[in-house]
Order: structure tokens, then sequence, then C-alpha cells
């Protein structure tokens, strides 16, 4: 009589605070949402300092009127391009 016996063994790392056990869809899940959590704690900041480096490309492009500048920024995010043409149309 012969006996044949399998082992399997199954090492998994993840990273993030996803909790260990959870499928891999799931896993995924729950690193975007922490991901977006800490994105979002890091928007505390005033406009002015979050585009503090934006506002000045646009003073250095002409764009003197720093509220119109910093209103600009809000709107499109953060991009400069967008924020250039929404001035420039505002005009």
């Amino acid at each position: 009589t012969t006996t044949t016996t399998t082992t399997t063994t199954t090492n998994s790392t993840t990273s993030g605070s996803a909790p260990q056990g959870l499928d891999p869809l799931s896993q995924l899940m729950a690193r975007m949402i922490t991901s977006m959590a800490t994105q979002q704690a890091g928007n505390n900041q005033p406009p002015e300092e979050r585009y503090r480096s934006q506002l000045e490309q646009l003073v250095n492009m002409g764009f003197v009127n720093r509220e119109a500048n910093l209103q600009a920024l809000i709107a499109t995010f953060g991009d400069v391009n967008a924020a250039v043409e929404r001035l420039l149309q505002s005009q």
C-alpha cells in the first residue's frame, strides 16, 4: 500500500492597511479607500498654500490678479494650463 500526501502552502503579503484574509478585489478596494482618505486629509491646507507654486507661475506669466488666479486654480484643481485658459476667457 502506497500513501501520497500533498501539501500546499500559500504565502501572501499585503501592503497598506488592507485586512488579510480578504479576496484580492476586497483588498484592492480597501487600499483604494485608505488612499482616498489619506489624500483628502492632505487637502486641509488653504488653497493659497496648496497652490503656492502654481500662483507663482501665473504671476510670472503676467497674471497679477491674485484672487482671480486663485479662483481659476481652485476651479481647475491646480491645473495651470486650464487656469490660464480660464483667466484669458474671463478678460
